[in-house]
């Protein structure tokens, strides 16, 4: 097993159905066994139920703090209040370093660009990137300074990167992708994102 593969971490499943459609969904580790792992989800995903059949094959991808982890499997246990259980096949090696777990998040920040200073609220964070909010006109590809107050973290956490805008996005909406952060100020977002995982999972 994984060393990087915990309880609460989130997880889409990718599985066939009957025309031979790939449906994908998220869930949740609930329990780790030797070379399985119960898996939870939401009700509102319970459509997918008949898709997992006991014997059937299902790609995993993890979301890890050390990055994406594909995982070949088949459905050992068919959902019961929605939970399944799963054994591996093989692991592919982790993919797309680069890509962290997400959580939705209200944290206030600082934010310096062009020798100005303006206050902004994220809305969800990762160990890459933070998307906020910010009322000022912030220049588009161009960097800029951040500072994330996370709970418990007094003195912020420091980052360097590019203000990028998604076509989705509202008109105060923002997204930094980080440039520059020290791997202890990345790691505390990671165990944040991951704090805040583990209580959705308990909530579900």
């Amino acid at each position: 097993m994984s060393s990087g593969i915990k309880v609460a971490q989130k997880v889409r499943v990718g599985v066939e159905n009957q025309n031979g459609q790939i449906l994908q969904f998220f869930c949740y580790i609930k329990q780790i066994l030797q070379d399985r792992l119960v898996l939870v989800f939401s009700e509102s995903n319970a459509v997918f139920s008949t898709s997992l059949v006991e014997g059937s094959s299902i790609r995993l991808s993890i979301y890890t703090p050390i990055g994406i982890l594909l995982m070949d499997s088949i459905v050992i246990t068919e959902p019961q209040n929605c939970e399944f259980e799963v054994e591996f096949e093989k692991a592919r090696k982790r993919i797309q370093r680069r890509r962290y777990v997400r959580s939705e998040a209200n944290y206030r920040m600082i934010i310096e660009q062009n020798g100005e200073t303006y206050t902004a609220l994220s809305k969800d964070i990762g160990g890459g990137g933070i998307r906020f909010v910010c009322d000022a006109n912030l220049q588009v590809n161009q960097l800029l300074r951040c500072k994330l107050f996370l709970p418990g973290c007094e003195e912020g956490v420091f980052v360097i990167g590019r203000a990028e805008k998604k076509q989705r996005f509202r008109e105060n909406e923002y997204l930094i992708e980080f440039l520059q952060i020290e791997e202890v100020d990345r790691n505390k977002i990671i165990k944040k994102c991951l704090e805040l995982e583990a209580k959705r999972i308990r909530e579900v």
